[in-house]
């Protein structure tokens, strides 16, 4: 079967929960996602001086250092770099800034702490750090801020004994409203890559198959029993993400979980399936829906490397942004004004090595602007944007 011959199939519908779940539910998120503990730690040595201008002019990013990683920070007006954290004790990964709760948030994790990961908040203002109002979730991971707003969803493993087991969860960073979206018992396959949509109603996460190595998009909302955004389907489907306006969710699909993609378009209903970018012969991924306009950025490898393509939601102004930069480039992030793209880049040909200390070393961020400008170049990986230091 070609991928031009696939099939669309409707979900099946949502199931709503009964009153007595709902209780459930409420008292679960009393028991998983209690409020804070513990006061804001000293600031950082290296932060310095406070965060200033627009968020896009200037990335901050992982930077892979003598036998741990460390968040860094580069200025685009100037090329500049210089270190955000600062802790050879720990390895800290996957920074996301918010400009609505002008917050970085990261994962720290601990050599002396297996499996143990936390999530810390950074405040520009005088650069403290603070932990996720979750004490009793021992580990936390797969964070994501709301479009709007100051809410943050988040991955977590609860304590020995605390039910649920695992789960997705919603904090308010600035009120500490907490809502609990899905929870699972031990042994269940856990939740990942959540994502709220615009409104910060649902979100879309993605979930191992239980009986396969396949994995599958779920749709969550407060109240209501998770259910499947393809119904059952025997595809292969990630990285789910809602476009500007929470009309449709963008996504990737694959025959099997090592085929090529396809980019694909749903309503969060289930609703009107289409195919935005496929041909028989590329692979097509991670999209990323633009935060200002109806165009979705995603990789591609149809014009013989891994190239960042720019398409409206009909899937006809197609635009290759980087084939004349030297590169396989993954992993595309708008900026909040939807003017430029950070990218993790690695040098053409490149395999992941075993030793994933050798590959880090090898990776590189890059920025361009729409026209496919390269405006800089360093470094690092896992990046996103923030406003530089003055």
């Amino acid at each position: 079967m070609t991928k031009s011959d696939r099939r669309v199939r409707a979900s099946d519908p949502a199931a709503r929960v009964a009153p007595a779940r709902r209780r459930s539910l409420r008292l679960l998120l009393g028991i998983a996602l209690l409020p804070a503990c513990g006061e804001a730690t000293e600031p950082t040595a290296a932060t310095g001086a406070l965060v200033h201008g627009s968020a896009a002019d200037g990335i901050v990013y992982v930077h892979p250092g003598e036998g741990n990683t460390d968040i860094w920070r580069a200025r685009l007006s100037d090329g500049a770099t210089r270190p955000l954290t600062q802790t050879p004790e720990s390895d800290e990964r996957w920074p996301f800034w918010s400009s609505s709760a002008s917050r970085l948030v990261f994962e720290r994790l601990r050599a002396a702490k297996l499996g143990g990961a936390q999530l810390v908040l950074w405040d520009p203002e005088g650069g403290r750090e603070s932990p996720l109002p979750v004490p009793r979730a021992r580990r936390q991971t797969w964070a994501a801020w709301a479009p709007s707003g100051a809410r943050l969803i988040f991955a977590f493993r609860s304590v020995r004994g605390v039910t649920p087991a695992e789960g997705v969860g919603v904090v308010d960073v600035t009120s500490g409203e907490r809502v609990l979206l899905a929870g699972t018992g031990p042994g269940s396959k856990p939740y990942f890559r959540p994502e709220l949509s615009p409104g910060g109603d649902r979100a879309v996460a993605q979930r191992s198959d239980l009986e396969s190595d396949r994995s599958e998009l779920w749709v969550l909302e407060a109240g209501a029993a998770p259910r499947r955004l393809l119904g059952r389907d025997d595809t292969t489907t990630s990285k789910g993400r809602f476009t500007r306006d929470g009309t449709w969710i963008v996504f990737m699909r694959q025959e099997t979980p090592d085929a090529p993609g396809d980019v694909m378009l749903i309503r969060p209903d289930g609703s009107e399936l289409r195919a935005l970018a496929s041909t028989p012969e590329s692979d097509d991924h991670s999209p990323r829906p633009c935060p200002v306009r109806d165009e979705i950025a995603f990789i591609s490898d149809r014009d013989g490397k891994e190239d960042v393509f720019v398409t409206d939601l009909a899937g006809t102004a197609l635009r290759n942004l980087t084939q004349a930069i030297e590169g396989s480039f993954r992993v595309p992030r708008w900026s909040p004004d939807g003017e430029r793209l950070v990218l993790l880049v690695r040098p053409t040909g490149m395999r992941p090595s075993a030793d994933r200390e050798v590959t880090r070393q090898r990776y590189e961020v890059a920025v361009i602007d729409r026209q496919g400008r390269l405006l800089l170049r360093t470094p690092g990986y896992s990046a996103d944007f923030m406003p530089p230091w003055e």
